[in-house]
């Protein structure tokens, strides 16, 4: 009797012990999943900020040396004829005879 006292003894230490350390995981893993959904978030917002145009405008003038272009800096070209009457059977509308292509250019320092 003595016996099977003693192994149910250390079953239930053995159990509550497990208990704990799984618990403590769990904590663990909780904690994890806030981290990286907080990490998330901040990641979000900061591409959503890098995507604004402002952001892109800066970013463009400060670190590339880009500016808007000036005359001579766009040159339209016409549309090939191919295109306008492929467009035209799809039944898409045509904007315009035109196609703007912009050559940006640094700025000389």
């Amino acid at each position: 009797m003595l016996i099977l006292i003693g192994v149910f003894a250390v079953g239930t230490v053995w159990l509550r012990l497990d208990i704990v350390k799984t618990s403590y995981e769990i904590s663990q893993m909780d904690s994890l999943i806030r981290n990286v959904k907080k990490s998330n978030e901040t990641l979000s917002l900061d591409i959503a900020r890098l995507r604004s145009p402002t952001t892109l405008k800066k970013l463009a003038r400060e670190k590339y040396h880009f500016d808007a272009p000036v005359a001579g800096q766009v040159i339209y070209l016409k549309e090939p004829k191919e295109l306008q009457a492929k467009g035209s059977e799809n039944g898409q509308k045509q904007e315009s005879d035109h196609l703007n292509v912009i050559q940006a250019h640094p700025r000389s320092h």
